[in-house]
């Protein structure tokens, strides 16, 4: 099983004025196991195929996301940010599943 070490992405809201909240995208540092290891070419009506994985990266819990796991946005891996496509807590564990690759918001 090979070893993952990187950086979850999560979402906070923040207020930016009064009454104007925005998402702040911060990051913590998780290392764990990754289960699965796969790829595919999705055919779409672009000119070249997106690339999407299929890995599964478990990680052990991170404290501060152990009340809110579904604000995890992106995991960063081999050198790019992935969308988190789909997330399951498996206590003390995390196992995120991700696909795409992830485009940060406009700032």
């Amino acid at each position: 099983m090979a070893k993952f070490s990187g950086k979850i992405g999560y979402v906070t809201t923040v207020e930016k004025a009064p009454g104007v909240w925005v998402e702040k995208v911060e990051e913590v540092y998780a290392r764990g196991d990754i289960k699965r290891c796969a790829r595919r070419f999705d055919g779409s009506e672009t000119l070249n195929d997106d690339l999407v994985l299929s890995n599964t990266i478990s990680v052990m819990l991170p404290r501060i996301l152990k009340d809110d796991f579904a604000a995890i946005r992106y995991v960063t891996w081999a050198g790019a940010k992935w969308k988190v496509s789909y997330a399951e807590l498996v206590y003390p564990r995390l196992e995120l599943t991700i696909g795409k690759v992830y485009n940060d918001p406009p700032a």
